[in-house]
């Protein structure tokens, strides 16, 4: 029986392992006030209603670089998805801000340039679903 223990011990240490990402050898660790200055931006974007508040939603930011230069990079998640960090504010390093395959509004992404001041993208995550039907003649 311990032959079976040991295998499976083993199986769950590599997968953890497997499942941990690479370090950005780009990361860089925004200040606070960078932060705080990105964040009071990304609260005037307008979101669709139904997705309720954007000061609600959890914001991980954190740095690295674009082709050259360095930037801040931040997921904010609805309180849907994460209850527990509703509200608050994370540094965290580039590998470890939350990402999601789809979600709509429910995930946003942005990029911000300390540099020039100013968020140079930030928009709702992607919704995979199947295109709507073409319209009917």
């Amino acid at each position: 029986m311990r032959p079976k223990l040991i295998l499976v011990a083993a199986c769950l240490t590599s997968t953890v392992a497997f499942a941990t990402p690479p370090p950005d050898p780009n990361a860089w660790t925004p200040d606070q006030g960078s932060v705080a200055m990105v964040d009071a931006m990304a609260m005037k974007f307008d979101l669709p209603a139904e997705f309720g508040a954007i000061t609600a939603y959890a914001r991980y930011y954190g740095g690295t670089v674009m082709d050259g230069k360095r930037v801040i990079i931040g997921a904010l998640v609805t309180p849907q998805i994460r209850k527990e960090d509703s509200g608050t504010v994370h540094i965290v390093t580039s590998a470890n801000i939350p990402a999601f395959a789809d979600g709509g509004c429910m995930f946003i992404y942005l990029i911000y340039d300390p540099e020039a001041g100013r968020i140079m993208q930030m928009r709702c995550n992607f919704e995979l679903r199947p295109p709507p039907p073409p319209p009917k003649e």
